[in-house]
Parts: C-alpha cells; sequence; structure tokens
C-alpha cells in the first residue's frame, strides 16, 4: 500500500536515545572498528615483544589495548547517563511530530515548525526498530517504528526512498 503522507509524534524516551547515540557514535562514527584493529595491533606488538623477550612492553600494549576502549567505555556511559538526566528521558515524551509527504520532512514541536525538502535530507537510515532521517551530518531526527500509525513501517521507509536520492538511503540488518 502506497501512502503519500504519514505523521508521526516521535517518543523518546532512555532506551530510544541509547540506541540512538550508539547507532551514530558507534556504527556510523565506526569507532568500534577503530578499537578493534587498534587493539589487535597492540596485542600482535605485544605478542612480538614476548617473543623478543620483553616482558615489560607485552605487559604494557596488552594493558593499553584492553585499558584505553574500557576507559572509553566507561566515559561514553557516563556522558550518556548525564545526557539523559538533562534532557529528563527517563519517563517517555513526544519530542516532535513529523510529517513526511511529497514535499520533505515537516519537524514541530510546541515552539517551533521546520521545512526540510527531500533534496535537502543529508542521509536516512533504517534499522530493525527505528528510521533515523539525518538533516545534516550531526543532527537526526528518530523515527521509532512502534510509533508509526496510518502505516506500516515498510510503506513509509517505500514513501521515503521514493523521494531521496538513493545513494543518501540505507537499510540496516532489519
Amino acid at each position: 500500500m502506497k501512502v503519500q503522507s504519514v505523521t508521526i509524534q516521535s517518543t523518546i524516551d532512555e532506551q530510544t536515545f541509547r540506541d540512538f547515540s550508539y547507532f551514530h557514535n558507534l556504527t556510523l562514527g565506526s569507532r568500534m572498528t577503530g578499537f578493534v584493529v587498534s587493539s589487535a595491533l597492540l596485542v600482535i606488538f605485544g605478542a612480538v615483544n614476548l617473543l623478543t623477550g620483553s616482558l615489560l612492553l607485552f605487559v604494557l600494549c596488552v594493558g593499553f589495548a584492553v585499558f584505553i576502549p574500557l576507559l572509553y567505555y566507561l566515559f561514553y556511559q557516563r556522558s550518556l547517563r548525564n545526557q539523559i538526566r538533562a534532557n529528563q528521558l527517563h519517563e517517555p515524551r513526544t519530542a516532535y511530530t513529523l510529517t513526511l509527504d511529497d514535499k520533505g520532512v515537516t519537524a514541530s514541536t510546541e515552539k517551533e515548525r521546520m521545512d526540510y525538502p527531500w533534496k535537502n535530507i543529508f542521509r536516512v537510515y533504517r534499522t530493525q526498530k527505528y528510521i533515523y532521517v539525518y538533516i545534516i551530518k550531526n543532527r537526526a531526527f528518530i523515527i521509532p517504528l512502534k510509533d508509526v500509525k496510518g502505516a506500516t513501517p515498510d510503506a513509509l521507509w517505500d514513501l521515503i526512498c521514493s523521494h531521496t536520492d538513493r545513494t543518501k538511503v540505507f537499510a540496516r540488518a532489519r
């Protein structure tokens, strides 16, 4: 069923915010890949030093391979908790209302209304539970698929894909 327009009240809660943060910072930012590669290289360098008889360099390399990602993870989780507390996301709340139609995306809150034509959309990603509509590289609207009413998630995705340049649309492990 092809839809012409869909209006969604995006409800953001702690889990939704965490899921978006993990997606944006770890998946898109490729930070996990960087940590895995750098930790693997440190372990390999440490193993070579162990084989050449330098136990101290082995311990230092393996220690850094474990300590740096662990330290990043702890600070990242602390930052997330602070953002959740600052934005009062412990209770679900409607963050904004999005209307997607032939013209583009209209976002409205109690205070403002903004229109984003399809040609100006930076990127769109679909995951199992969300669609993320990036209007610029570091700003996105979160559409929890559970909040989509009046259309199926697939119909909404088809609407987005029919108006957005194919190079800007990505579906990830649905």
